[in-house]
């Protein structure tokens, strides 16, 4: 087991917390998974760069910089829509998934959920 599916077991097993969320967080990327009952929980979503993916303290709703998260944070995950002038060919191009280097093409969050 490596990767993502490492890191999501191993938060459960040195936490001892049973459910929650658990982000393992690389240079460019962010990936976040639920626990639910002590197991990862699924998701078809995949949210990419331009909409922003943000991390807000649950109680404050005070922005968490990916720089200081750290264990026992209590963060709430937002997405929002990037502005229109980064959707377009040429903000896709310099903001997109592709040129992160992942092999995805960008998809709109709100046409990955049912808004």
């Amino acid at each position: 087991m490596v990767g993502p599916a490492a890191s999501v077991r191993g938060a459960v097993y040195l936490s001892g917390i049973d459910s929650g969320v658990v982000m393992d967080i690389g240079g460019t990327s962010t990936d976040v998974a639920f626990i639910v009952n002590g197991f990862p929980r699924e998701s078809s979503i995949t949210v990419t760069m331009p909409d922003l993916i943000l991390i807000l303290d649950s109680e404050t709703g005070e922005p968490i910089r990916t720089d200081i998260v750290k264990y026992g944070y209590r963060g709430t995950i937002v997405v929002v829509p990037a502005d229109e002038k980064m959707r377009t060919e040429m903000g896709i191009k310099t903001f997109g998934p592709k040129y992160f280097g992942y092999d995805e093409d960008y998809v709109p969050v709100e046409e990955l959920v049912n808004l």
